[in-house]
């Protein structure tokens, strides 16, 4: 009898080929498409686990991009609120300075209006604006309104800072007759961009260069740049501004430190820096003790206590962040068991092939610096583990750091407990927390918000 199929072998053999087949993706007509600055910073920012704002997705794009460019404002325009109650009116700002511009009026009674604006990220919210007229009210969300006391001039008044999850969230404020509420702003601050300047105002195509540079400060290691030709700025702990300190010195012979003066005590530093750049701050210390950095009043790291720490010094890496020229103020809070003894800031050479040297040791897909990125590399480079990585970082640690300063109480509330999740009030991770804490205002990883609308 003729034999209709092959044998099982063969057989076997073409469903083998074919099962390889079906697992395997081929290039496609996108996949060699080159990618534009917008589309990269939306599936950046989506990667990083980023709230999208409430615009169309035409518009995503863009907002993320001026989002991850660094934008840390937003201008509420008096006539875009979200409700008014009926006394209220449109005026015009009868400011010199400000011909044009249009206010908000109460003109015979206590009326309220309200304005909507959205948070990319958790951050610690300002809210200002130019007023005049008696006392005002303001409010975020369902805290206690803060009373704003004006008089019959236009003058600038800010709330106090106040933590907010990501989110849409509302600013009402009560006028009273007569009262006016001129322009309006909403800020984080702390803000430094991911992305490199020539790609923060564009949409064209994405290159190498551009993408190398935005990755490595999405994954926050630019400690990782070769030193630039320079030798780092290095102060000892002798060198400490004891008027803004509470740190005791210790320590005989050619090691004196800083340490603890019961509690958490704050030690502070101010170091000139004679050029801009991305600089690496680096200290020598010894112990276990918890600690958080502040560079010019913005937090750039927190370690918790070391369970197994030497009590010989070593130099570790704090965290890297941009500067300009100028003294820098280096605030540290220190708790008992940790010694500190000097400090150091070293510049980082920031050019295109120092970028493209770090991405190739962590493994990322590259091209030559001006070649378009396609769509199959930027996604190669997304899948990358190390982006996976921060992102459970910022999910872990996007909470109210408790106190951004040492000893601040300028918070308004404190809605989720953050790192100093013991309660202690000191704005320090406890001691059983295992992993650092790296802020949400952690060098080059912003907290920008847009505002009600589109931006």
């Amino acid at each position: 009898m003729k034999r209709v199929f092959p044998d099982l072998r063969f057989r076997g053999l073409v469903v083998f080929i074919l099962l390889c087949l079906a697992g395997t993706s081929f290039p496609t007509a996108a996949d060699a498409q080159a990618v534009s600055a917008e589309h990269f910073s939306a599936e950046l920012a989506q990667r990083l686990g980023y709230r999208a704002p409430f615009v169309p997705e035409s518009e995503r794009g863009k907002v993320l991009r001026e989002f991850l460019a660094g934008k840390s404002h937003e201008d509420l325009p008096p006539q875009g609120f979200l409700t008014a109650t009926p006394n209220i009116a449109l005026g015009s700002e009868q400011d010199p300075n400000n011909p044009k511009n249009l206010s908000v009026v109460s003109p015979s009674a206590t009326g309220e209006v309200e304005y909507s604006f959205f948070l990319i990220r958790p951050g610690q919210l300002r809210a200002e604006g130019r007023v005049r007229g008696g006392t005002q009210l303001w409010q975020i969300n369902e805290a206690a309104p803060i009373a704003l006391h004006t008089g019959g001039e236009w003058s600038q008044v800010e709330l106090p800072p106040v933590w907010l999850e990501a989110g849409e969230h509302r600013l009402r404020i009560a006028v009273p007759a007569g009262g006016e509420v001129g322009s309006l702003r909403v800020h984080v601050p702390c803000v430094q961009p991911i992305l490199p300047e020539d790609l923060q105002g564009s949409a064209e195509e994405l290159n190498f260069a551009d993408k190398t540079t935005a990755m490595i400060r999405a994954f926050d290691r630019e400690d990782l740049l070769p030193d630039a030709d320079e030798p780092p700025t290095t102060v000892s702990a002798e060198e400490y501004d004891a008027a803004g300190s509470e740190a005791q010195m210790q320590g005989t012979g050619d090691t004196p430190y800083l340490e603890s003066a019961g509690g958490v005590s704050k030690a502070v530093f101010i170091v000139d820096v004679k050029q801009q750049g991305v600089y690496t701050l680096k200290a020598m210390i010894a112990g276990g003790g918890a600690s958080s950095w502040d560079v010019n009043g913005c937090r750039v790291s927190s370690m918790p206590p070391a369970r197994r720490a030497s009590q010989e010094f070593s130099e570790e890496v704090i965290g890297s962040v941009l500067l300009n020229v100028g003294p820098q103020k280096i605030e540290i809070a220190l708790r008992p068991g940790l010694k500190l003894a000097s400090l150091s800031l070293q510049r980082k050479k920031t050019d295109p092939g120092s970028y493209a040297k770090v991405a190739e040791n962590l493994g990322l897909s590259e091209g030559a610096p001006g070649d378009p990125v396609t769509e199959a590399a930027l996604l190669r480079n997304l899948s990358s583990p190390l982006l996976a990585e921060r992102r459970r970082t910022l999910e872990d640690t996007d909470e109210d750091p408790a106190g951004l300063s040492p000893g601040s109480d300028q918070f308004v509330f404190k809605p989720t407990p953050g790192p100093d999740d013991n309660g202690d009030g000191d704005g320090l991770p406890s001691d059983d927390q295992d992993e650092p804490y790296h802020s949400p205002v952690s060098p080059y990883l912003p907290d920008p918000l847009s505002g009600a609308g589109a931006l």
